[in-house]
Parts: structure tokens; sequence; C-alpha cells
């Protein structure tokens, strides 16, 4: 199976299915993935995991005060 496949699976399953993000036609109801959704979902396990507030810094690639802003 390819990404695309899996990944419109899984957004499917997780009720975000929309075509915003070429992921097919949408399903009434549904809500639109959210913009920088991988991103956030990241940087907010990172630190949780790691607990290293300059590790997750250099890995999402912005100082604390974004960090603490928007995570």
């Amino acid at each position: 199976m390819n990404a695309r496949r899996l990944r419109n699976r899984a957004l499917k399953a997780a009720g975000w299915l929309g075509d915003k993000h070429g992921a097919g036609k949408p399903v009434e109801g549904a809500r639109p993935w959210p913009d920088n959704a991988l991103r956030h979902s990241f940087v907010s396990y990172h630190l949780t995991l790691y607990g290293e507030v300059s590790r997750t810094e250099l890995q999402a690639g912005h100082d604390n005060k974004i960090l603490f802003k928007h995570y």
C-alpha cells in the first residue's frame, strides 16, 4: 500500500477527511486537517518525551519564546 493510501486511511479513521490536503472527497461533517497539525504534535510529544527544552528547540528550529507560545 502506498503512503498516500495509508495517510488517507489514518485521516479517515481519525475523523479528519476533507479535500483540503488531497485526501479525496470531503465527508459530510468531517473537519479539515488543521494546518501544522503534525508539527504541533511532534513538538508536544518531543518535549514531553525528552523533557529538554533546548533539545526540542533544536529539533523544531525555533527558540523557547515560540515554543511556549504555541505548545
